[in-house]
């Protein structure tokens, strides 16, 4: 019993303080939507072509951030190791995205954005605005590729 407790405990501890946002018994695609419907975000930054940082009112007068990632693709990488040519691609995507989103577009949304808990600052959505599905348009440039396909297929030829 007591251990059983302890467990308890430390489980609350780390989930309060956010440190199993990626732990595999918490996952983000865990069907968990706190904020359901489209909910109108503002865009704070764009770290990479599939992630994007937003703000919003959860709560009349409370606005919080979140790491929005889209789901279901993968994205070139802009990261030591990778080759130069995907290094490019991803540089470029992330630059269309970050354009896209703040200067070409004049409404930004989340749809059903499932995360862990509603006390972590990471969610799994679509990203949608006036123009058409983010995702979408990465795919159609040929900026982003199913989840599906196999990871070792290069991105550049």
């Amino acid at each position: 019993m007591k251990q059983y407790r302890l467990k308890q405990l430390v489980w609350g501890v780390l989930t309060s303080l956010g440190c199993l946002t990626f732990h595999p018994l918490v996952e983000a695609d865990s069907g968990y939507v706190p904020y359901p419907g489209k909910v109108e975000v503002r865009v704070q930054q764009v770290p990479s072509p599939k992630a994007v940082i937003v703000g919003f009112e959860t709560w009349p007068g409370f606005s919080r951030n979140f790491r929005v990632t889209l789901p279901d693709i993968e994205v070139p990488k802009d990261a030591p190791g990778a080759a130069e040519c995907e290094r490019r691609l991803a540089r470029k995507a992330r630059a269309f995205v970050q354009n896209f989103l703040t200067e070409e577009s004049r409404s930004v949304y989340i749809v059903d954005m499932r995360m862990a808990d509603s006390a972590t600052g990471n969610g799994v959505a679509s990203i949608v605005t006036d123009r058409g599905e983010l995702k979408r348009i990465l795919l159609d440039k040929g900026w982003a590729r199913p989840s599906s396909q196999p990871t070792n297929e290069p991105w550049c030829e």
